[in-house]
């Protein structure tokens, strides 16, 4: 699969550089980043960390099914 993905990032940067803007070869969606801070051997427990951690928005199964759809609509 690996060798697949890198040949179509080599076609889509070609296609690019003669002017055709292409999507990306994919995304990394993050269904949230929300976690319970428990986890006695992560750097994320820090005092620092959890003042600038915000979870008080997570995306929905619905946006997230939707953001799938519209990535693939674009060729993603």
């Amino acid at each position: 699969m690996h060798e697949k993905i890198r040949k179509e990032k080599i076609q889509r940067l070609a296609q690019w550089a003669q002017g055709q803007p292409q999507p990306p070869v994919r995304i990394d969606l993050e269904p949230t980043l929300n976690c319970n801070l428990k986890c006695k051997f992560c750097w994320q427990r820090s005092e620092e960390r959890l003042r600038q951690c915000n979870y008080s928005n997570p995306l929905s199964e619905e946006r997230m099914l939707q953001l799938v759809d519209e990535a693939a609509e674009y060729g993603v």
